[in-house]
């Protein structure tokens, strides 16, 4: 078993280091602060997570208040506190409520989203007469947001926008107490308009979801035993107005089944720089509570190798990281200009006062290639380029000019050379004595999965999303279990096992669960009085977001290999994660999952997740959903119409960047459509971009019940190798299809190997 307690001190650093100030002005840290009044859903209600798949559960999560507390503070808003909190408790009666309800209708859409439906935080305006019972030295109000798989945000009061009663408590706590933080407990950016408005805002924290860890890590913040370090990692607007076509996101458009990409390349900070369009916090932006001076950088150039080489010097007051990031000014492609973009950066290690490090920071000329329609390839032109060097993009020192003397044309992944390994070898030889002995129908079965609700063999990881096949036993090869969580590992933190070796939760993988109705509960929940109670103490860390605002790849790798430890403990064979879709709009559900609206930041912080994850032999990290998953609405049938170089470019990049540099073992499709074709069925992406470009012969997935919308033949004919979570159907749908000749044998023997290969793969270990 994996050390918990060394799981939670990493995840606590994770929490320190994704947290971002974006507004200070002296207040923080905390000095001579005893007490506090402590306002906002987040404080007891801390979100740590998001919403759906890309939740994770944890037996040890802090919230805000308990943070506090723990650190020493007197929180005095005693009377707000309970008074939200019998608020909630009627809140979680709505939802077990619209359960009832929904399970009566006996329609799955209609019970599958309510089952997805996280409890809504409720609203509790802050009164004159709360300030008054609350005495204290600072006043704190959390502002928190959630967010999650199947629902995006809308453009109204309590989602992108506040309410009317939250600017009131707000503005109401800024003038009754001398010290007032606001902390922004969300996935993704809120408007911040309202901030013209306010003028006794003393600083202002972006929490994120961080993690178990949260309301300690916070704690360390403002009382300075941390020092933030964490960088947006996206561009924060003025007004949603300002975001290029951000009308024609899906429920702003009012057409859930085509969303047009109409801004084309210029996604969040590539349109906000090369427009001069002003912003209010800009990409790469964060703030400490100590100073840094950056050097003039060197630059060294070897053939298409440029090297920044930097010294940063800590010349405030307190020990402190800070962020290097080397931007690109490019030449025009297509006709849209992209003045400046991120091609590399690094992080310092905790520099004491007065201390110093040079960073040393590589990028290829190569990488400044845009794709060109015509030609149908990458194009590096030549000319004169800028290197732009600084802690955020609003924040960058004079350029330094670098030449490129001609123009070149290439292919971004080189074929890679065939492993001769003794252990590949006999990966290959095992795979090979059973698929001799097993029948077409059996090699078909294996390309098709199994659910969670599936209980004919058990589950060694209660609380597991998926499986593969388990009809080939008899041979030795047993199921292989999956798992969800972006942040983590989402299982059952407690489960019950009877004398007769069955199992029920105690604690469900989906938080919904726990408002099923009582008759329905007792049949698959466990009674803790008449059974073994066992218990899977995953971590829950901070969410892609935040985990991205890190800007360490080292941490990320860290917290990747924590992770693949937790599978060796519960038996987890693939991790569903990471994710990384683009953030394209600010009001997807699912961003809180992702890393940045930058491919070249999101690419790297995945691959370092995945190799991580797969420093343990075995284990596959699925990277998803390829692609251009960004939108939650109508998710299954909405169609992402996007040209051709604005998807190479930016939405097949980030995959590109996370295969190349972490080779993950698997992939799996999204639900969308893209340019009319389903993901799951798209010949272009999985066969010839994923597969004959990129040279991936990993296992491709898909997305849960993606075989409700495409055929289960069709996606194997696209270059699928496991139908998720499949059934019966789709075995009889393949076997239909190789009859009529509609699909070749040879897809399924090149399919099934690949998922034996990952069988072999891990109990080879």
């Amino acid at each position: 078993m994996s050390n918990v307690n060394e799981h939670l001190e990493l995840a606590y650093r994770c929490a320190i280091e994704s947290m971002v100030l974006l507004e200070n002005d002296g207040t923080l840290p905390l000095k001579n602060v005893d007490r506090i009044a402590l306002f906002g859903p987040g404080a007891r209600y801390t979100l740590y997570g998001g919403g759906g798949s890309g939740s994770v559960n944890s037996l040890h999560p802090i919230s805000i208040y308990e943070g506090l507390l723990d650190a020493g503070y007197q929180v005095t808003s005693q009377n707000w506190l309970e008074r939200f909190s019998g608020l909630f408790r009627k809140a979680e009666e709505q939802v077990l409520s619209k359960l009832q309800r929904a399970l009566f209708t006996f329609n799955v859409n209609k019970i599958g989203q309510a089952v997805m439906d996280e409890v809504t935080l409720p609203e509790l305006n802050v009164t004159q007469t709360h300030i008054e019972s609350s005495p204290g030295d600072a006043a704190i109000y959390v502002l928190t947001r959630q967010s999650g798989e199947g629902r995006d945000r809308t453009l109204t009061p309590g989602s992108y926008y506040l309410t009317e009663g939250e600017k009131d408590s707000i503005q109401r706590l800024s003038k009754a107490y001398n010290k007032f933080i606001l902390v922004i407990n969300s996935g993704a950016p809120v408007d911040m308009e309202f901030m013209k408005d306010m003028n006794h805002v003393n600083a202002i924290i972006f929490m994120g979801q961080p993690g178990c860890m949260a309301g300690k890590a916070l704690a360390d913040i403002l009382n300075g035993t941390a020092n933030p370090c964490g960088k947006l990692t996206d561009s924060w607007p003025i007004s949603y107005k300002d975001i290029y076509h951000g009308k024609h996101f899906g429920n702003i458009s009012g057409n859930l089944k085509q969303t047009h990409y109409k801004e084309r390349g210029l996604v969040g900070d590539r349109y906000f720089d090369s427009q001069n369009v002003p912003v209010r916090y800009s990409f790469g932006y964060g703030l400490s509570y100590t100073r840094f001076s950056i050097d003039r950088p060197d630059i060294s150039i070897e053939k298409s190798k440029v090297t920044v080489s930097v010294t940063v010097k800590n010349t405030g007051s307190a020990p402190g990281k800070e962020v290097v990031q080397v931007y690109a000014g490019k030449a025009f492609s297509a006709g849209m200009g992209e003045p400046r973009v991120l091609v590399g950066f690094a992080k310092t290690e905790l520099l004491p006062r007065g201390g110093r490090e040079t960073l040393n920071i590589e990028f290829d000329t190569k990488d400044l290639a845009t794709f060109r329609e015509k030609e149908g390839r990458f194009r590096v032109d030549a000319g004169e380029y800028a290197i732009y060097v600084g802690n955020s993009l609003d924040n960058t020192a004079k350029p330094i000019p670098i030449y490129i003397p001609e123009e070149s044309f290439l292919s971004r992944i080189r074929k890679p050379t065939p492993s001769t390994s003794r252990r590949t070898l006999q990966i290959i030889d095992s795979v090979e004595k059973v698929v001799s002995q097993i029948s077409d129908e059996d090699k078909i079965a294996l390309c098709v999965g199994t659910g969670m609700l599936d209980n004919k063999m058990p589950s060694p990881a209660q609380g597991s999303v998926g499986h593969t096949a388990y009809h080939l036993a008899h041979l030795g090869v047993n199921n292989l279990e999956m798992a969800d969580g972006p942040s983590g590992l989402r299982l059952q933190t407690r489960y019950g096992i009877y004398p007769d070796g069955k199992r029920k939760m105690i604690t469900p993988q989906m938080n919904a669960l726990n408002y099923l109705p009582g008759y329905i509960k007792r049949f698959i929940f466990a009674d803790p009085n008449k059974c073994e109670i066992v218990e899977q103490p995953t971590t829950a860390f901070p969410v892609g977001t935040s985990m991205a605002q890190t800007w360490n790849l080292n941490l990320l790798e860290e917290m990747g290999r924590a992770i693949s430890e937790e599978m060796t403990d519960f038996n987890v064979a693939f991790w569903l994660a990471p994710a990384v879709n683009i953030h394209r709009n600010p009001l997807c559900g699912r961003n809180f999952e992702y890393y940045s609206e930058d491919p070249l930041l999101a690419g790297k912080c995945a691959a370092a997740v995945i190799r991580g994850v797969q420093s343990i032999p075995g284990h596959i990290s699925v990277i998803k959903h390829f692609c251009c998953n960004n939108q939650e609405d109508n998710r299954m049938a909405s169609n992402s119409v996007v040209d051709i170089c604005t998807l190479r470019d930016i939405y097949l990049r980030v995959f590109e960047i996370a295969i190349r540099e972490g080779k993950p073992k698997g992939v799996m499709t999204s639900y969308n459509r893209i340019n009319g074709i389903h993901a799951a069925a798209n010949e272009f992406l999985i066969l010839q971009v994923l597969r004959d470009e990129w040279y991936y012969d990993g296992i491709v997935m898909t997305d849960w019940n993606s075989s409700m919308v495409t055929k289960a033949h069709d996606s194997i004919k696209a270059g699928v190798d496991l139908i998720m979570p499949g059934s019966k159907r789709d075995i009889k749908d393949i076997t239909k299809a190789i009859k009529k000749k509609t699909l070749d044998t040879e897809n399924i023997e090149v399919s099934c190997r690949r998922v034996l290969r990952a069988y072999f793969d891990y109990t080879l270990g």
